[in-house]
């Protein structure tokens, strides 16, 4: 049997002189009216509370200015159809096929939600700061476009969440046999997470990140835009060169580890500049350039000038397993005027011009890291690899570089080798070239 229950959401006596009492219908816990008398503001929205139980198809629509509490519980197929104002908590129990069609506007509280054995919930609020919990089990089903919410969300046994809209708050979802929560979202969250048994978030946060706005201009000149992942990675290495002040210290920056290579030829110090080129080097996505024969090359655009100058001036190549080999992994292109070159041997041995024509040599560790150079005055040179300063050299420099490019590999000298990142810029000291090569290591690492 369908029983079907109606109700009078109050009555307003004529009297308007003075403050009122009216009867107020409620549902009791047994899902019976039971009438009340209450006192009534003319002036005031007549509902302070609705409680309301459907059964065996039993229905309730509203359309009301809500005061303050909306109880909702739907079973074996019960329905609830809300049009609400502000402001109002919801509570909604919706189980055996109940269904719940909610459009909210400008409603400040909450929303709580408990689906299950097929229960649903179609949610459409608009312009609204809410808290929205929901706890979702046995195939049981949330729809939800929002905005400016807190969102709580528990998926057992096959409940599903679809969820869009602008959430500037929390995204707290647990997922357990098969739930599954696919949400797309702008502005700002923080996103809990926890699955297990087959639990499932998929989150599109691609338009949510805040950037820094030179992470930002080098996301804006890749062809493809990074994942969301990348651009996270990518946001916190500017950071980073910011707040150990070496971002202004460098010149260019080429960071080779990317999702493609049109990213990996963007100089991150003018993005908007001249690309680098690829001379037939091998390009591997998340991961390097590689030689496997003398005539291949990244050309990198390169005119000397501040921050790089005669006596104040550093570069270096990041470089993947740099043991093996004779290759020199940073070259001018033999212009005339003082050479720039970083060279590695099997011997195993670094060599380095910084501004002069000398080749000054130094025993070397080997493996994947940053190896620089450092001119800081007329007649100071150190080469430097990660943690160790390779040695300190006298030699004098003559003059910057006459060039127009930068060659990462260089024909005259090996046919191999693996570049990570390149760099140029003014002097660093030893620990700003270990900060340097940590901030690539944690790079390649995320």
């Amino acid at each position: 049997m369908v029983k079907r229950s109606s109700y009078r959401l109050g009555r307003r006596l004529k009297n308007s002189q003075k403050a009122r009492r009216d009867y107020i219908t409620y549902l009791n816990s047994d899902g019976m009216p039971t009438r009340q008398r209450e006192a009534v503001d003319p002036d005031a929205p007549v509902l302070r509370r609705l409680g309301a139980r459907m059964s065996l198809g039993g229905v309730v629509r509203v359309v009301a200015r809500v005061e303050q509490f909306l109880a909702i519980v739907g079973a074996l197929g019960g329905a609830v159809r809300a049009n609400i104002f502000p402001p109002v908590t919801i509570i909604g129990r919706i189980a055996l096929g109940g269904a719940a069609t909610a459009k909210l506007r400008g409603i400040p509280k909450q929303i709580k939600g408990v689906f299950s054995a097929g229960g649903v919930m179609t949610t459409a609020a608009t312009n609204v700061a809410i808290e929205l919990m929901a706890a979702i089990s046995g195939g049981g089903e949330v729809t939800a476009r929002m905005i400016d919410i807190q969102l709580g969300a528990v998926f057992s046994g096959g409940g599903d969440a679809h969820m869009s809209g602008a959430l500037r708050r929390r995204l707290r979802a647990v997922m357990a046999l098969g739930g599954t929560n696919t949400t797309q979202l702008t502005r700002k969250i923080a996103l809990i997470a926890a699955m297990g048994g087959g639990g499932t978030v998929a989150v599109d946060l691609s338009t949510d990140m805040t950037l820094d706005v030179d992470a930002q201009s080098i996301v804006d000149n890749m062809t493809t835009p990074p994942s969301s992942p990348y651009k996270a990675k990518l946001n916190t290495a500017v950071l980073a060169l910011k707040s150990n002040s070496l971002w202004n210290k460098l010149k260019t920056f080429h960071m080779f580890d990317t999702e493609t290579e049109q990213a990996a030829l963007i100089d991150w110090k003018n993005p908007s500049g001249t690309k680098a080129t690829n001379q037939s080097c091998t390009f591997t996505a998340n991961d390097c350039f590689t030689r496997t024969s003398s005539s291949q090359r990244i050309e990198i655009p390169f005119t000397a000038s501040s921050p790089y100058t005669q006596n104040d001036a550093s570069a270096g190549v990041y470089v993947k397993e740099g043991a093996a080999g004779d290759n020199r992994y940073l070259s001018t292109n033999r212009s005339a005027g003082g050479f720039l070159t970083i060279t590695l041997n099997s011997t195993p041995q670094m060599q380095s011009a910084m501004n002069d024509a000398a080749a000054d040599t130094y025993t070397r560790t080997g493996g994947t890291g940053l190896y620089f150079a450092s001119r800081n005055g007329g007649t100071t040179k150190r080469l430097q690899k990660v943690n160790t300063v390779l040695g300190t050299a006298t030699t004098a420099s003559t003059s910057v570089p006459t060039c127009t490019l930068l060659h990462v590999f260089d024909a005259a000298y090996g046919s191999g080798g693996s570049a990570i990142a390149a760099f140029t810029g003014s002097a660093l000291t030893q620990a700003e070239g270990n900060t340097l090569d940590g901030i690539i290591a944690n790079f390649v690492a995320a």
